[in-house]
């Protein structure tokens, strides 16, 4: 088969009237080629440096227009992180800034609210901050941009440490006149103010009771004095409330402090006091004067200190001012330059890239040039050639690697086109084995077995034998499954023939077992009645005499039916064994067949292998693969059927087999019950006979008869009960045997879809034929 398939060209059919050259012989052809293939290398390696010179030199452009685009490129992006460096920077260096003024401004706000009674507290909190300020203003020049804003920030520096001398300076004063170690100004004044209301009070001798009314002034010794002590009472609570503002009015309290002094000191010369107490009250108030001036003294250095305080910080403010418009003005200036280089760098990287691009185009018009215009020939060429015109040609004469292919492939077609001749010769008669095998398979797939495919000498042949081959032996197998089928059909019948007699047998046999169960009923009746009469005993004797004798042998007769029946079923067993032994050589023949489908697809399988290797010339052949392929899976679809078949008749015969078991089991025990019966029923004859002998004994055992009544009639239910579930699994076999049948039926109708062929043409031997079938299948088909 493969010698024939070599000699079938795969090459398209040429077109009528065409000239063809004559073919080269294939051992010629092949040197030639050899030949050529070796001045080919020879060749190129000689000018194959052209071609791969044109490449090397595109390549060489494209890469340094590239690498000149990526350095441009990578200077643009360096412009750009520079930029963005340089713009954090300043945004960091300009918060840095605002940080700083809002630290100056929180000092401020310390200095303006410090209290007299937390000044300590205040105090120190001011230095946190001016030490937070000037570590803000080192950080700023250490980050400054350039050497003018630099200048600036440490000239700021210079200022705000100035600022935080002077507040140190503020600080200090106040603390003397509020927090000193001896108690401040301000307590040396309460106490003096305190002590001298005392003496006032010894001198004039008021109680202690009128102590809080003589601090008002109102004293009972003298009215003058009381009112001139109020007097100078109301300038030292005066001094005491406006200390922070004393400078608006610090000449005023003097002068009314130098007043109240005078009128006091007058009042007390005319008082009549004392000269020891006037001495004292003079000391008193000497020293009120004393704390006193240096209290306003105190006051207004503070208040000068603070006056330079704010001129600092009028200096301080706009510094910071301008130093943010400084470093704005500066941010502008680095933007603007900054956005100025960008935009160079862009605008070069612009002409960099549009250079690149046009030195690429111009290296790829020059490679098209040399290159991709003999490509677009060659593939002309191709196309006119797939479209069926063989004279088409490259004609190209250059001396590069491209000339050389466009020769080679001129020379190609040259040699191909002398092939085609061949091959058109070739293919018509392959044409013409197809047309043959496609009409043999369409028959064939109309299920008509008896057609034999023609045989001929091409690529076809195989083909057809192996169809030859697959009809006769599906023939066979069918042949055989149809002798089988008949022969169950017939074995069926006969069983449901058989079972239909059993049925009908069992149910006389139920009918003489309810009898012989009455007649039981009636002799237990009878034997209560002997019993309750015992001056009748002799003619009921009698009577059970002759009824035990009717109920013996309707017991012997029923245990001869049961024995009859028994038999009937064990044959009718052993038939459906038999039949489901046919069954498995049925499944043994489908599986035959199967096998047979299997190689037949296979065989399909490798001619549609062998097809596609042909090519456009196989494509008729693969058409026929595809039938034949179709009709195996179809005979095994078939064979699939018949086998569910197959397997559904074992099962319903596996099933009969059960029953029939069943139906024994309970015959045997209907015998047994019909043999203990039948003893009984001696036993009750041989009393009755003692009966009629001894009848003063009957009262004595009329009871014990009574219960062996009693049992006869147990026994009769029971043998009743057994004949009525023989009936039961009678039916139900008289069922699955109409099921067999039915089955049967069904099986013929499948197999007798197919058409076969004659006897005579079956017996004859074919290539690759199966073994011959078995002698018990021989005989089943006989049969």
């Amino acid at each position: 088969m493969f010698r024939r398939l070599k000699n079938v060209s795969a090459d398209p059919p040429v077109e009528p009237g065409r000239r063809l050259r004559p073919a080269v012989s294939m051992d010629g052809t092949s040197a030639t080629r050899a030949v050529a293939n070796g001045s080919g290398v020879a060749e190129r390696e000689r000018i194959g440096f052209k071609l791969a010179y044109k490449l090397a030199l595109v390549f060489l452009v494209v890469a340094a227009a590239l690498t000149w685009v990526a350095l441009e490129y990578r200077q643009l992006n360096a412009e750009q992180s520079r930029a963005r460096v340089r713009a954090l920077a300043a945004e960091e260096f300009d918060e840095n800034a605002k940080q700083a003024y809002v630290a100056f401004l929180d000092a401020r706000r310390i200095e303006k609210e410090l209290p007299l009674y937390r000044i300590a507290i205040s105090i120190d909190e001011h230095e946190v901050v001016m030490r937070d300020l000037i570590g803000r203003l080192g950080t700023l020049t250490a980050s400054a941009p350039n050497q003018r804003v630099r200048e600036r920030i440490e000239s700021l520096v210079v200022e705000i440490e100035r600022y935080q001398a002077l507040m140190r300076t503020f600080g200090e004063r106040w603390m003397d006149i509020a927090v000193a170690a001896d108690g401040g100004l301000l307590v040396a004044l309460r106490n003096a103010r305190v002590d001298l209301a005392a003496r006032l009070m010894e001198a004039d001798q008021l109680s202690t009771a009128d102590a809080e009314g003589v601090g008002r002034g109102e004293t009972k010794g003298s009215a003058v004095i009381g009112a001139v002590w109020g007097a100078l009472d109301d300038v030292l609570q005066q001094l005491l409330i406006d200390l922070r503002d004393v400078h608006l009015h610090e000449t005023e309290l003097q002068q009314a402090m130098r007043e109240r002094s005078r009128a006091l000191r007058a009042a007390l010369s005319v008082a009549g006091i004392s000269e020891v107490r006037l001495r004292s009250v003079r000391q008193s108030l000497d020293r009120v004067e004393t704390v006193f001036t240096r209290l306003l003294e105190a006051a207004s250095l503070a208040r000068s200190v603070e006056w330079q305080m704010l001129e600092q910080v009028q200096t301080i403010a706009p510094a910071f001012d301008n130093l943010r418009s400084l470093v704005a003005a500066d941010r502008r200036t680095e933007t603007g330059r900054l956005e100025h280089a960008i935009a160079q760098s862009t605008h070069l990287f612009i002409g960099v890239l549009v250079s690149a691009g046009i030195l690429i185009a111009l290296a790829l018009i020059a490679l098209g040039l040399g290159v991709l215009r003999p490509i677009a020939a060659i593939n002309a060429t191709v196309q006119r050639v797939a479209r069926g015109d063989y004279a088409a040609r490259t004609g190209l004469r250059s001396s590069d690697e491209l000339g050389r292919l466009g020769r080679g492939f001129d020379r190609l077609l040259d040699e191909r086109v002398a092939s085609l001749a061949r091959a058109q010769e070739d293919n018509t008669r392959l044409n013409e084995s197809v047309i043959a095998l496609l009409e043999s398979v369409a028959k064939i797939s109309r299920k008509d077995l008896s057609v034999r495919v023609p045989v001929r000498e091409d690529i076809t042949g195989p083909i057809a034998d192996s169809l030859n081959l697959l009809n006769r032996e599906t023939s066979k197998v069918l042949a055989e499954v149809t002798g089988i089928a008949r022969n169950l059909a017939g074995t069926s019948s006969r069983i449901q023939q058989r079972a239909d007699a059993v049925s009908q047998l069992a149910s006389r046999e139920k009918q003489s077992v309810e009898q012989t169960a009455r007649r039981l009923s009636d002799a237990a009746a009878a034997l209560v009645a002997i019993a309750k009469l015992a001056q009748d005993c002799n003619s009921a004797a009698e009577q059970a005499v002759r009824t035990t004798e009717a109920a013996q042998l309707s017991v012997a007769q029923t245990s001869n039916g049961i024995d009859g029946l028994r038999e009937t079923i064990n044959e009718t067993s052993k038939r459906i064994k038999r039949l489901g032994e046919r069954s498995q050589e049925i499944g043994e023949v489908v599986n035959v067949i199967r096998d047979i489908a299997d190689r037949t697809h296979g065989l399909a399988l490798n001619a549609s292998m062998q097809a596609a290797a042909a090519g456009e010339s196989g494509r008729g052949l693969a058409v026929v693969a595809e039938e034949v392929q179709r009709l195996a899976e179809s005979a095994r679809a078939s064979t699939t059927q018949v086998a569910a078949l197959v397997h559904n008749i074992q099962a319903e015969t596996a099933d009969a087999v059960l029953t029939m078991n069943e139906v024994v089991s309970q015959v045997v025990n209907g015998t047994q019950l019909a043999d203990r019966a039948g003893q009984d029923m001696h036993n009750s004859r041989r009393s009755t006979d003692v009966l009629t002998r001894l009848v003063q004994s009957i009262a004595r055992l009329s009871r014990a008869q009574a219960e062996g009544a009693r049992a006869l009639v147990g026994g009769a239910r029971a043998i009743r009960e057994g004949a009525i579930q023989t009936s039961e699994r009678l039916s139900e076999q008289a069922d699955e045997s109409q099921a067999l049948v039915s089955q049967s039926r069904a099986l013929l109708e499948a197999v007798g879809e197919f058409k076969l062929a004659e006897p005579r043409r079956l017996a004859g031997p074919a290539l690759g034929s199966v073994p011959n079938a078995s002698p018990d299948r021989q005989r089943a088909v006989s049969a």
